[in-house]
């Protein structure tokens, strides 16, 4: 039964990374070919009608619109005030579409990553010096002492890790919700 779930997981976890890539400096992009049965102009018209009707409070705004290509910006809500920030750069060819979603960014500041490089005894190191410079070195001795340092750590590890994996959910979710759109767009009214 252990080994089952194991198996499980690491699926999960194969399938949530297989379109995510990552680039030289380890950021994480999207990128797929799509292939499909409708005109260049059907895909075009289907994308621009998606990041329309899917840009509640305008979160998306297109910045490029020619006839093979649609660029556009926007954020993704992972959780209550924590975005990404994302590039949609959709091109068009005869039996095929590209998505590229790069760059995702934090918030627009910290780049997306696979990994959480989160350094424990960095945080260990800062969390010390942080008491210390309220002059609480005592109370920080104490809690390290009775494992409440490392347990405050490493709660905010499972929750930023917790994180990364809802951002990486949703960008998928996104991705997938522009393909069903283009699939089951209409051109003939």
């Amino acid at each position: 039964m252990k080994n089952l779930l194991t198996t499980l997981l690491i699926l999960v976890s194969i399938s949530l990374n297989a379109q995510l890539k990552t680039n030289d400096s380890g950021s994480v992009y999207y990128e797929e070919i799509v292939e499909t049965d409708k005109s260049i102009a059907e895909v075009h018209s289907a994308v621009e009608e998606f990041l329309a009707t899917n840009s509640g409070n305008s979160n998306y705004v297109i910045k490029i619109n020619e006839d093979d290509k649609i660029l556009s910006k926007g954020n993704l809500s992972v959780v209550g005030p924590n975005k990404l920030e994302i590039v949609l750069n959709t091109e068009f060819k005869d039996g095929r579409y590209r998505i590229l979603i790069d760059p995702i960014s934090w918030n627009g500041k910290a780049p997306l990553t696979l990994e959480m490089n989160f350094d424990k005894v960095k945080a260990k190191a800062d969390m010390r010096q942080m008491y210390i410079d309220k002059g609480l070195e005592k109370a920080y001795n104490k809690k390290e002492k009775s494992g409440e340092i490392d347990a405050d750590i490493q709660q905010f590890v499972d929750m930023q890790t917790l994180m990364y994996d809802k951002s990486k959910a949703k960008i998928l979710s996104f991705v997938q919700s522009l393909k069903e759109h283009v699939d089951n767009s209409k051109s003939d009214w």
